[in-house]
């Protein structure tokens, strides 16, 4: 957990998870500093997994790490067969008749919205 606020969220869910039977939680919380940091923990096998924002997945998988799950609000879709349970998308503009196609990027310059960000950097950057 990284912050006051994701420490708070993890207490509550090693609570949560408290089983009176066996009197152990089935989550034990770990912090770290950065988000960095509890990669580097869970490369280190001090923790096993941590809940990431889209932008973050990139960072992680050049440490090794692979998304193991993600949220799903939409109830329909946790119970229909055939409905992809999450997404995200990133689109890119083009002048309409430039005649650039994702096969003739090779030498073409592009814009990006920062560094970092999910639609603008770490999905361009994970398809090239």
């Amino acid at each position: 957990a990284v912050g006051h606020a994701e420490i708070a969220k993890c207490d509550l869910w090693n609570g949560n998870s408290y089983s009176p039977d066996t009197d152990t939680s089935a989550i034990e919380c770990q912090s770290a500093p950065t988000v960095e940091e509890c990669f580097k923990k869970i490369m280190r096998q001090e923790a096993d997994a941590i809940a990431v924002d889209g932008g973050q997945v990139y960072t992680a998988g050049k440490c090794g790490l692979v998304p193991a799950m993600a949220e799903q609000y939409d109830e329909a879709k946790c119970s229909s067969a055939g409905v992809a349970a999450s997404s995200y998308y990133a689109v890119a503009v083009i002048l309409k008749d430039s005649g650039v196609t994702w096969d003739s990027l090779k030498g073409k310059r592009s814009c990006h919205t920062g560094i970092g960000r999910t639609a603008g950097w770490n999905i361009p950057m994970g398809l090239i």
